[in-house]
């Protein structure tokens, strides 16, 4: 089986050296887009600020700061506000 796979690569050479060069080319196509993607570290940092928005409000309950009653009313104001405002952005 070695020797005629070997006689039909020599009858066969133009095949037989697409057979080889083909894969190395695409193997070496894919390392050279992958070694020139941009890597996570290139990017620049996210700024992570919340002043650049108005009326913010996050909606959280913690258990050491002021009494509930105080901080549900702030919520629930800073909810009616965002829905007037839709409303009146629609209307």
């Amino acid at each position: 089986m070695f020797i005629k796979l070997i006689l039909h690569a020599v009858r066969n050479y133009t095949m037989s050296l697409t057979q080889i060069v083909t894969p190395v080319f695409f193997v070496a196509c894919a390392c050279g887009i992958i070694m020139n993607l941009p890597k996570a570290y290139d990017l620049p940092p996210l700024d992570l600020d919340l002043a650049k928005y108005r009326l913010v409000v996050v909606p959280y309950l913690s258990v050491h700061d002021a009494p509930y009653p105080t901080q549900r009313k702030r919520l629930a104001d800073a909810y009616r506000d965002v829905i007037i405002s839709q409303v009146r952005a629609y209307a």
